[in-house]
């Protein structure tokens, strides 16, 4: 499995996670989509998940990437940093090693 493929698994997990601890509500999200950011200072990768989700879970995509980033942490051990970023971006750096 891939960098990308790995990072996708941990957010889709991740939004598994947070729906089954009932900090947002179970149901139907948005494909999550792992993609490079236009700016490598914006991270690796970066997912607009929490950004698509907002109508759905009727909370602020800030709030929503900030619920999601420590599930996304805990999934995905080659992460070294999470950003949430407006609009609604989670922003992910690999670590080098």
């Amino acid at each position: 499995m891939n960098i990308k493929e790995s990072l996708y698994r941990a957010v889709s997990e991740a939004i598994r996670k947070a729906a089954a601890d009932g900090l947002i509500p179970a149901g139907e999200y948005p494909a999550v989509k792992i993609e490079y950011p236009r700016d490598q200072k914006f991270g690796d990768y970066a997912t607009p998940v929490a950004l698509e989700s907002a109508r759905i879970l009727k909370k602020s995509p800030i709030e929503t990437g900030e619920i999601l980033k420590k599930y996304i942490s805990s999934e995905a051990p080659e992460i070294s940093d999470i950003e949430v970023v407006k609009p609604g971006f989670i922003n992910m750096f690999i670590s080098p090693d």
